[in-house]
């Protein structure tokens, strides 16, 4: 299948819905009642996409922070990454257009891997998604095999698409994310020096998805950290006076179904657990918040100094912000030598940046969305060094 031909054909018919939906930061998003034809579009979508890329595509429907009457669905790559960039016009296209065109696949499968939050349309938009692809490649003898992952987080999800096209498949339909997160953890606690007193943390999951993946992660760090789960699934409503938009715009607590120390260190997910916030009250107890900015700052400098421990010399790190970043943050990351690099808005724009332009890129948003990328070259440098040095930082 040619893009351009594609794209072509859609800008020929210019049929399209009233009004356009665009494709956003991560994808389609509005009011749930008026998203059942977009639901079955990225099903046609999602199923061309894994067809031309011969690997499995994830489907993610969520709203992340916005009110419980929105929905939303995002497209995961095989690499776990975002939508590429130049598919992001044919999507607009095959979800706006009012008839489906006729096209040749040269792969007659696919895979699409279906994830969704706690929302109480999720579960019909999910249905929706395989329905639509459904309708259209089973007329054409094309098969389009479908994994319901059911209700999990978008990072779930985006692990879970990376790992089915390139690890060998297992038993755990997670691939084991919550136990190789919980190792990863543990392995961090145990090394350098730190307080052997058991850590507690306050969760606050915004009534959303990440309730469930936290509980299960808990289990396994049990003997690590006392997670004190808030606001989870049917406790408040989603998003309601809660979770990380809400913690980092008013800057104040969320509204909590538990009584809470203010001392208590405390964090915010987002409806779908892909942003965190953290804050607690100071000695003055004034309200402190740990917002992207620095989380970002946190993650640099530490991972700054392990590489300068190291000694290794040959690993770009750094870090990616926007016009929006707390200009403080920028000032402090300068004064630390560490490189800063401006992109436009938008957490694709950073992801981009991060992963175009360091071995070692840290991204947060002022909201909490962001990660840290490790590039290929980090782990080759990293596979090199003595094992004696492995088992010591």
């Amino acid at each position: 299948l040619s893009l351009w031909w594609w794209w072509w054909w859609c800008q020929k018919k210019k049929k399209v819905l009233v009004p356009k939906i665009k494709y956003g930061t991560a994808g389609f998003r509005g009011k749930a009642k008026s998203l059942d034809r977009v639901m079955e579009r990225v099903g046609i979508l999602a199923a061309m996409r894994s067809m031309y890329c011969k690997k499995a595509i994830g489907v993610m429907i969520t709203a992340s922070h916005n009110p419980i009457e929105d929905n939303g669905v995002k497209i995961v790559d095989p690499d776990g990454d975002m939508l590429a960039p130049d598919w992001e016009p044919i999507a607009e296209d095959v979800v706006n257009l009012l008839t489906t065109p006729s096209i040749d696949f040269i792969c007659d499968t696919g895979t699409i891997i279906i994830g969704r939050d706690t929302r109480p349309h999720s579960e019909k938009f999910a249905q929706l998604v395989q329905l639509g692809a459904q309708r259209y490649f089973s007329s054409r003898n094309q098969k389009i095999e479908f994994i319901d992952l059911g209700l999990v987080t978008t990072p779930q999800l985006h692990f879970t698409v990376y790992s089915h096209n390139n690890v060998p498949k297992t038993e755990d339909k997670l691939y084991g994310y919550t136990k190789r997160l919980a190792s990863a953890v543990k392995t961090l606690l145990s090394t350098g020096a730190r307080n052997k007193t058991k850590q507690k943390l306050l969760i606050d999951c915004a009534g959303g998805i990440g309730a469930l993946a936290t509980r299960a992660v808990a289990i396994e760090l049990i003997d690590s950290i006392e997670f004190v789960l808030m606001n989870e699934p049917g406790t408040i409503e989603l998003n309601r006076q809660c979770g990380a938009e809400f913690v980092q715009k008013c800057q104040k607590s969320p509204r909590s179904n538990l009584k809470c120390e203010n001392t208590d260190l405390s964090c915010s997910f987002d409806g779908d657990a892909d942003r965190v916030v953290f804050f607690y009250r100071d000695k003055k107890k004034l309200f402190s918040l740990l917002d992207g900015d620095k989380i970002a700052f946190l993650f640099i400098r530490f991972l700054k100094k392990e590489i300068d421990a190291l000694q290794i010399q040959n690993l770009h790190i750094g870090i990616v912000q926007t016009a929006y970043a707390n200009g403080a943050s920028t000032i402090a990351l300068k004064k630390e030598n560490i490189p800063v690099i401006m992109t436009r808005t938008g957490v694709k724009h950073l992801h981009r940046a991060a992963h175009d332009n360091f071995d070692i890129g840290v991204y947060f948003e002022a909201n909490g969305h962001g990660t840290v990328l490790f590039s290929s070259k980090f782990y080759s440098v990293l596979n090199s060094l003595p094992s004696s040095i492995h088992k010591t930082r």
